[in-house]
């Protein structure tokens, strides 16, 4: 058998041969940089590397042929630097806004690193230590990465950095949980009319709903009402949404609705919604989480008491399918705020 097998990939050879001209420069003079100050780039997964400062991970390196979900196009790359708590005056206002530009959400912030509730000073719904990635960073760019490396290496030398933690979800997928937006109304809509068509569990029979694009527009508007989206490469196959109480005694309650594809059933990703609304009632302080369910929909209610939800009571005869009375259970969780 050939030794070659066993050899991992220089990640120098690989950038010359995979980046584009004009970014191959800067990614180069980062991994100099890297290695200029004792930090050591380790083959991690194919076109993937860990770059490592006293048995610490400081950052993660993509390359075009990575894993499809991390969506690199042909010649490109990005880096993943970890970031901490730290104080807002540590970088200057310039890089400040390099780096919140380069904010990005992905499956459920918090679940596979440390969750963060500022960067830098600023607030976001989601946030954790992965959370800022620059793909074909620029000259500037590049220079605030450096600096960022360099908060990173600083806390590991005074023993302030926790060491990365990876958790997968099951079966290995990739989730992209994010706030839905007008943009999103389309896709809603039609993510909707498929679960009316599988699942009788939802409030609509097959070809009742008659919302239109601007009445979704109109909903995903409202400021009473959030809506989340569960994105598998960027398709839409889940959402959860929560509306608040109108009046002054019923503000700190909300209303929770939710449903997932069949096809993306039992991996999770229900959990991930609920813990990610769950982090967002808290920020609008809701402290009461209300939901109905059917009696006989044993996986859902596993599922809420899971979550910490408990039966309050029961809704007789509330929903009428195919000719039969169905009940629901009232359900609720008291948030800690």
């Amino acid at each position: 058998m050939s030794e070659s097998k066993n050899v991992k990939p220089n990640i120098e050879d690989v950038i010359e041969n995979v980046l584009n001209a004009d970014v191959l420069e800067n990614a180069l003079s980062l991994i100099a940089y890297f290695r200029e100050n004792k930090m050591k780039p380790g083959w991690s997964a194919t076109n993937v590397w860990k770059i490592s400062y006293k048995t610490y991970t400081v950052c993660f390196i993509r390359l075009y042929g990575a894993a499809d979900y991390h969506n690199l196009k042909a010649g490109s790359w990005h880096i993943v630097p970890f970031i901490g708590e730290y104080e807002e005056d540590v970088l200057s206002d310039e890089l400040k806004e390099i780096v919140w530009t380069n904010k990005t959400t992905c499956s459920g912030c918090g679940k596979c690193a440390l969750e963060l509730d500022k960067i830098f000073g600023k607030e976001f719904d989601y946030a954790c230590e992965k959370s800022i990635v620059f793909t074909n960073p620029d000259t500037d760019a590049i220079e605030c990465i450096k600096k960022l490396i360099d908060l990173r290496r600083e806390d590991i030398k005074e023993g302030k950095a926790k060491k990365h933690k990876y958790i997968p979800m099951k079966k290995g997928k990739f989730m992209e949980i994010r706030r839905l937006t007008v943009a999103d109304s389309s896709d809603l809509l039609d993510l909707l009319v498929r679960l009316d068509n599988e699942t009788s569990f939802m409030m609509f029979e097959p070809d009742e709903r008659d919302t239109t694009l601007e009445n979704m527009q109109q909903r995903l508007s409202n400021t009473n009402e959030s809506m989340l989206g569960a994105f598998d490469n960027e398709k839409l196959v889940g959402f959860i949404s929560f509306s608040r109480g109108r009046a002054n005694r019923v503000k700190h309650t909300a209303y929770i609705v939710m449903g997932v594809l069949s096809s993306h059933t039992g991996q999770g990703i229900g959990k991930l919604m609920l813990s990610s609304i769950e982090k967002l009632a808290i920020k609008q302080n809701v402290t009461r989480l209300e939901l109905t369910v059917m009696t006989h929909n044993a996986n859902a209610i596993r599922l809420y008491e899971k979550m910490g939800f408990v039966k309050e009571g029961v809704k007789k005869n509330a929903m009428l399918i195919d000719g039969n009375y169905f009940d629901e259970y009232y359900m609720g969780k008291i948030l800690c705020v």
